[in-house]
């Protein structure tokens, strides 16, 4: 059964460009990554995911998708933490 939570060890935003290519997704990529912050808004989950898996390489450290929240209009929440976070 799957938990619905995902393992990225040691992802880097490049690794990450031909998923986001093969989803046809196109977003600008920001040359340097933001601090992320409470009340972000991004124009898509790949961007969303690119920033965070971006920061988190340059940081050194790496993350995993967390837990998910859908309502009836689609996708409402999704949290990223650290790789480490509940071991």
């Amino acid at each position: 059964m799957d938990s619905g939570v995902s393992e990225v060890k040691g992802a880097s935003p490049q690794d990450m460009t031909p998923e986001i290519e093969e989803q046809g997704q196109d977003f600008e990529q920001p040359s340097h990554t933001e601090k992320p912050k409470i009340g972000m808004m991004f124009n898509s989950i790949v961007e969303a995911e690119y920033m965070y898996y971006k920061y988190a390489g340059e940081k050194g450290f790496s993350v995993r998708k967390g837990s998910t929240r859908h309502s009836k209009q689609g996708l409402r929440k999704k949290t990223y933490v650290c790789l480490k976070e509940g071991s």
